[in-house]
């Protein structure tokens, strides 16, 4: 929405062999369609241009009925204050302003339209429940990728058939299953860190690599003990699922036929595309003689072969679509949980004493991780202050209204988290950090309550969204990240480092912690 992601630096490419790769991509004719000649980017430009004065000239009509809209002076003074990654701080502050304007208030933002802002929890409700009037989140960058996948469908019959099917293999038989992965992975990572305990860690891109691992072998059923192994293709995957975020976080804050005005930009895009699309092909083809099939994309060949309600194209992009979002976001949470933690010894200690009291291992079992029920408080707390998608919009089809104003049809209304998990009538202290408030709010084994603590509207917590496009992914993170934060808190005090200094914020798609360097320290075995 508003420029949050660094312009990647000159002459900086994804390296990616594609030797095979691409060919087999040709010969199945999934190639990508080239960048389009000048005269044809320029129609498409003009055309754009045009249909943006159309709009505003629209928007006239709705002129004193809009709702009122934040001052430049106010964007200027934001935008000054909280720094160039920080839309999401910076849009929380509109409603320091807003107090006098029941909660709603207007964005003009150049060559993206209106967005309309509120933290008025009865309307946030109205916008997340009503499918009709906002059935899509609009133009974003997974639409580049992904149409035909859940994050690129518009709410309707085909997106609801492909959520049906994908939560059929996210129910708590497959998780069992997915567990074990969960906890081979983090094995391997707490053994890396032993090796280098009481040094400073680079503990995001550890993370990282190691939930990377997790969400390929659920997605592909690929086993390889990457944060061990230098040499394995998950390192490529890292950096084109990397680059592809990136790509997706520009692409939303700009009109779609902007990518093809840069080609240098547009080729290195498709090529890390088309890698990853060859990877799926590849496993798709192995699959079909691997003996565990325990993972989506085998699956999902069974929905297609089978029962005929997928075509191989949607496959291929609701695997990308896993594979790519699928990893990030939890490492970001692990990241910020652990520098919560590390800022409060108190709550590390507590963690500390309930982890030992439930697990024998070093690394949780799904069983071990349905009973920590603080590990849970301190996951929600984390979500609370650092929400893994700051921002989520959702685009009006229809012209209608919202809290007395008119929304006119192609305006985007933002959710901005920082506004409602900083409610202090619904969060006393807002800024502190305390998992005790989220005390009794269910294990893992269910899906994540929406609502905060004690009494309030079920809409006052939103950490994975809320009406038809909650997450569907939730309970496959929240189990991982309990494993994973468990054995961490069990093997490792884990510290600030001398002189630390504050972490930098981070907003495009999702929250992420700049910098984050820990220190490990291992504790003493028994």
């Amino acid at each position: 929405m508003f420029s949050d992601d660094e312009a990647e630096p000159a002459g900086q490419t994804v390296d990616l062999d594609l030797d095979g790769a691409a060919r087999r991509r040709t010969a199945a004719g999934l190639e990508v369609e080239p960048t389009p000649p000048v005269l044809v980017r320029v129609l498409g430009a003009v055309l754009f241009f045009l249909g943006r004065a159309y709009t505003f000239l629209r928007y006239t009509v709705f002129l004193y009925s809009l709702p009122p809209f934040v001052p430049e002076s106010k964007l200027v003074d934001y935008r000054r204050t909280h720094g160039r990654f920080m839309s999401h701080r910076m849009t929380a502050a509109f409603f320091d302003w807003v107090q006098g304007n029941e909660g709603v208030v207007a964005v003009m933002i150049p060559l993206q339209g209106l967005h309309i802002f509120t933290n008025r929890v009865e309307l946030i409700q109205q916008v997340l429940t009503d499918k009709r009037t906002y059935p899509t989140r609009g133009w974003t960058g997974f639409n580049t990728w992904v149409p035909d996948g859940l994050l690129g469908l518009p709410t309707g019959d085909r997106w609801a058939l492909h959520r049906r099917l994908i939560s059929r293999f996210l129910s708590t038989n497959y998780l069992q299953g997915y567990a074990q992965e969960m906890a081979r992975a983090g094995a391997t990572l707490l053994a890396k860190w032993k090796g280098t305990a009481g040094q400073e860690t680079d503990v995001q891109h550890d993370l990282g690599i190691c939930t990377l691992e997790i969400i390929l072998s659920v997605a592909f059923g690929i086993k390889d003990d990457t944060v061990a192994k230098g040499d394995s293709q998950e390192y490529g995957w890292n950096q084109v699922a990397d680059h592809i975020l990136k790509e997706t976080a520009l692409s939303s804050q700009e009109p779609a036929f902007f990518r093809h005005l840069n080609p240098a930009r547009g080729a290195r895009f498709d090529k890390a595309i088309g890698w990853a699309r060859a990877q799926v092909m590849d496993n798709m083809k192995d699959n079909e003689t691997r003996d565990d099939q325990n993972n989506i994309l085998s699956q999902l060949l069974r929905v297609f072969r089978e029962e005929r309600l997928l075509t191989e194209e949607e496959v291929i992009q609701e695997i990308l679509t896993i594979a790519g979002a699928g990893h990030e976001t939890t490492a970001n949470t692990m990241s910020w949980a652990l520098l919560l933690l590390a800022e409060n010894q108190d709550v590390q200690q507590t963690l500390f004493d309930e982890v030992s009291a439930h697990t024998e291992g070093d690394v949780a079992t799904f069983q071990e991780a349905k009973t920590m029920e603080f590990c849970l408080s301190v996951l929600y707390e984390t979500l609370r202050l650092y929400p893994t998608v700051p921002l989520f919009p959702r685009e009006s089809v229809v012209d209608t209204t919202l809290g007395g104003y008119d929304v006119p049809a192609g305006a985007k209304v933002v959710i901005t988290q920082m506004a409602i998990n900083k409610n202090p009538a619904v969060f006393k202290d807002p800024n502190r950090f305390d998992p005790d408030r989220f005390k009794g709010k269910g294990e893992p084994k269910t899906s994540l309550p929406v609502g905060g603590p004690g009494k309030g509207s079920a809409f006052d917590f939103l950490p994975f969204g809320a009406g038809a496009r909650t997450c569907i992914g939730q309970r496959l993170a929240v189990l991982e990240i309990v494993i994973l934060l468990s054995g961490v808190v069990k093997a490792f005090r884990v510290r600030l480092p001398p002189g630390h200094s504050p972490i930098r914020e981070h907003a495009s798609v999702t929250l992420r912690p700049r910098g984050l360097r820990l220190i490990l320290e291992a504790r003493p075995s028994g």
